[in-house]
C-alpha cells in the first residue's frame, strides 16, 4: 500500500499526491464537532488507517499555552478509515494529547500528553482494544513521539518540568521509553 503524504493543518487533515500536484481534505470534524487544534498523526502502514489527535476543542494552535495553563481536557484521539472514509473518536476528554505513534507490533498507540507530562497507551488490538492506560510519567513536556527499532519509543521534550520559562535554553531534548514505559535517558 502506498503511504499517503498527510498534512495536519489547524482544523483539518489532508492527503496529497505530489505526482498529481493535488491535495484532498480527509477530515474537518468528528461526531459533528469541528477540528480545532489537530496535532499528532501516524499511519498504520498495513491498513492505511490514519490516527491523529485534536489537542483541544476550545483552543487553537496559536493558543497552545492556554491548553496547559487551564488544564483543558477537551482533547480527542481519532481514527480515519480510508476504506469507509469515516472518522471515529477513539477517546475524548483527554488532557492535551499531542504527538502519537503506532507500536511496532501495531497493537497500541502511544500518545504524548503535554500538559500532564505523561504518555498514554491506547490499545487498538487484542483483549484490551478500545481501552487506555497510563504508560509513563515524563521529566518534561512531551511534544512528539516516534516508535524506535527496539520496540520502544523516542519522546521529544519541549522543556523540562522544573525549567524556568526564562534564561538559557539548555534542557533535556528527548528520552527513550521502553515497551513497559520505563524512561531511559
Amino acid at each position: 500500500m502506498a503511504v499517503p503524504n498527510l498534512t495536519r493543518l489547524r482544523d483539518r487533515i489532508t492527503v496529497s499526491d505530489q505526482a498529481a500536484a493535488s491535495a484532498k481534505v480527509l477530515v474537518t470534524e468528528a461526531d459533528g464537532v469541528p477540528l480545532c487544534f489537530t496535532n499528532g498523526v501516524d499511519v498504520d502502514q498495513v491498513t492505511g488507517e490514519v490516527f491523529f489527535t485534536d489537542s483541544s476543542m476550545n483552543y487553537q494552535r496559536s493558543q497552545h499555552e492556554r491548553v496547559t495553563a487551564t488544564g483543558d481536557s477537551t482533547g480527542r484521539l481519532m481514527k480515519f478509515d480510508p476504506k469507509t472514509n469515516r472518522v471515529t473518536v477513539l477517546q475524548a476528554g483527554i488532557t492535551y494529547p499531542n504527538g502519537l505513534a503506532i507500536s511496532a507490533d501495531r497493537t497500541h498507540l502511544v500518545v504524548a500528553l503535554t500538559g500532564p507530562c505523561k504518555l498514554m497507551r491506547y490499545w487498538i488490538k487484542g483483549p484490551k482494544a478500545g481501552t487506555s492506560e497510563p504508560l509513563a510519567n515524563l521529566p518534561g513536556y512531551p511534544d512528539n513521539v516516534r516508535a524506535d527499532v527496539n520496540d520502544g519509543f523516542r519522546v521529544a521534550l519541549h522543556r523540562e518540568k522544573m525549567e524556568l520559562p526564562f534564561g538559557p535554553d539548555n534542557h533535556m531534548l528527548a528520552v527513550r521509553i521502553n515497551a513497559d514505559g520505563l524512561v531511559r535517558w
